[in-house]
Parts: structure tokens; C-alpha cells; sequence
């Protein structure tokens, strides 16, 4: 009987072994960043996904540099045709908006600027009005003033205070509408 010396001819290579080497990156260097994956540019709409993270140093509201504060928000949006329910009744709208909104969360940075210009808008929105009851009492015309005041400062305060639209919450995205300097920050 002969002995063989070295390997066996006869021995196929094993196509279930694990490979021996690094097989290099997984991710082409052509394929896009996390970042980018996070957040894009549809026309004049910023497409993020949810429970994404915004850039840390961009403020969400006007595209300069953040404070680095960074604020998370559930989100909720109701389509607009909801609204009509209203007609029907308002109690009829509060339960169809329950039923049929769509939230998401998102992590976003303002800047010490617009922090200032929001709690000016909050409490606009929430000294106004209640201002507005007060004077109510003093007479005729302050009633008249009084209402008028009572939507006008709620309204300005509501769009002082709101730093972005959203547009539209899907399934895996947060469609929002933001002011062109934002697109310029992040880069899109």
C-alpha cells in the first residue's frame, strides 16, 4: 500500500465553508450616507424618516446654526379633507381625527434666535387670549375688541411659534415644508 503525502486528490473543495478572508466593505463608497438616508430633498419638501435625527448644528426653523439643544417631537398629521367633519359635528371631527391621524417622531436642533422668537410666539398664543377674556367685562366695545384680539393673537402666536409644516406622515416618512435656507444647511 501506498502512502500519499500532502493533500487529498480526490477531496472537492467544501462550498458550504466559511470564507477565510475579509470580504472588504459591505457598503459600496458609491452608495448613499446614513445622513442622507435620514432626511432628502422632494422639490420644496424635506422627506425624513421616522425617529430620524436632523443635523445637530442646522436649526430646523431658519437654516442658520443650532444652539446644539437637541428636541424630540411626536408629530401628528390629519388630512385635511378630515376638516370637513367639522359640518357635521365637532364632536364627530375630534373622534374621525383620532381614528384616521398619523404620527412620527423626529429629533431636531433651533437656534438661540428662533428658541427666543418661539416662546415669544407661545406666549403670545397663550397671553393673548386670555388677556382678551379679561377685558371682556369693561364693557361693550372691549367685547368686541376683546374677540377680535382673542383670534388675532391665538393665530400669530400659533405661527410665530411653529417652525415647520408638516405636510403629510406616512407609514415611514415625514413629509414637512421648510424655508429654503434649511435645504441650503443640510445640504439638499
Amino acid at each position: 500500500m501506498r502512502r500519499m503525502t500532502g493533500s487529498n486528490p480526490y477531496q472537492a473543495p467544501n462550498p458550504y465553508q466559511a470564507p477565510s478572508a475579509d470580504p472588504g466593505p459591505l457598503v459600496s463608497p458609491h452608495d448613499v450616507t446614513l445622513a442622507q438616508r435620514q432626511y432628502w430633498r422632494e422639490g420644496d419638501e424635506l422627506v425624513v424618516s421616522k425617529g430620524a435625527s436632523l443635523p445637530l448644528d442646522v436649526c430646523i426653523a431658519t437654516g442658520g446654526r443650532s444652539d446644539g439643544k437637541l428636541v424630540t417631537k411626536n408629530l401628528t398629521w390629519i388630512h385635511p379633507l378630515v376638516a370637513l367633519t367639522i359640518l357635521i359635528n365637532i364632536i364627530v371631527y375630534v373622534i374621525v381625527a383620532m381614528i384616521v391621524r398619523k404620527t412620527g417622531t423626529m429629533s431636531y436642533a433651533f437656534s438661540p434666535e428662533y428658541r427666543k422668537k418661539r416662546i415669544i410666539g407661545i406666549a403670545l398664543a397663550i397671553g393673548g387670549p386670555i388677556l382678551s377674556i379679561a377685558m371682556m367685562p369693561l364693557g361693550e366695545v372691549f367685547i368686541i375688541i376683546g374677540m377680535i384680539s382673542f383670534l388675532a393673537t391665538l393665530i400669530a402666536g400659533i405661527l410665530v411659534a411653529r417652525p415647520f409644516t408638516v405636510k403629510k406622515i406616512t407609514e415611514s416618512e415625514i413629509r414637512l415644508k421648510v424655508k429654503p435656507e434649511v435645504f441650503a444647511a443640510l445640504g439638499l
